[in-house]
């Protein structure tokens, strides 16, 4: 699921938690990438600049009928894509916990609780396989592909790797500015050729100006 692609490059593979100033950022990401998610399954669209629910069967998936059930309880207020993300963010309440909840059933991370006298202060959730650093071959193996080659595009990818960028994360995957803008190239060639990579396109936009207000905000731009 991409949510769970992007949680496992984001975790710092020993400290289990992101980078430092990225949680925002990660949060934001992942509520766009279940979203996202909902709309390469085709049980969500995107229309008119807001996400629509067009499939309201439950799918096994508890946290994605969560989201669904989000987004179809907004149906009446005709709310902005951008303030739908912000609701399912509020829904869902510990987006990182909740998504890292089936890679802590499958062994992939740990979960490492922190207490001070008695209180939850920080949960952690450090690597327990090599499940991430084959994912980031994986993706690297993509970005390396020529995009010219005729090769069909890889939606899940470009998703990926459009979310990483968003999130300000793409330097899980690609290293230093040139090759961080060559990944950002590759992932937008590709979305233009997928019309289901097309139809995220406007919530990874929306993932990415809302990065940028917050950072905006902290640093007074």
């Amino acid at each position: 699921m991409l949510a769970e692609q992007l949680l496992l490059l984001a975790l710092d593979p020993e400290k289990g938690r992101p980078g430092l100033g990225k949680k925002d950022a990660l949060e934001a990401g992942l509520c766009g990438a279940l979203v996202s998610e909902l709309v390469l399954r085709k049980v969500v669209a995107v229309a008119e600049g807001r996400a629509v629910v067009v499939d309201a069967r439950p799918s096994g998936d508890d946290l994605l009928d969560e989201v669904v059930r989000l987004l179809a309880e907004d149906k009446g207020r005709a709310r902005t894509l951008k303030r739908q993300l912000k609701g399912v963010r509020r829904g869902l309440g510990d987006v990182v916990g909740r998504v890292a909840q089936p890679l802590v059933a499958g062994g992939i991370v740990r979960e490492e609780v922190n207490r001070v006298a008695g209180v939850v202060s920080a949960t952690r959730y450090p690597m327990a396989s090599d499940a991430a650093r084959r994912l980031r071959d994986e993706v690297r193996a993509w970005l390396g592909g020529d995009a010219s080659a005729g090769a069909a595009p890889d939606a899940r990818r470009a998703c990926l790797v459009a979310l990483l960028g968003a999130s300000k994360l793409l330097g899980t995957v690609a290293d230093g500015v040139a090759e961080r803008r060559r990944a950002s190239a590759r992932a937008k060639s590709a979305m233009e050729q997928e019309p289901a990579a097309r139809a995220v396109k406007a919530i990874v936009d929306e993932v990415h100006a809302t990065n940028l207000a917050a950072a905006a905000a902290v640093f007074g731009a």
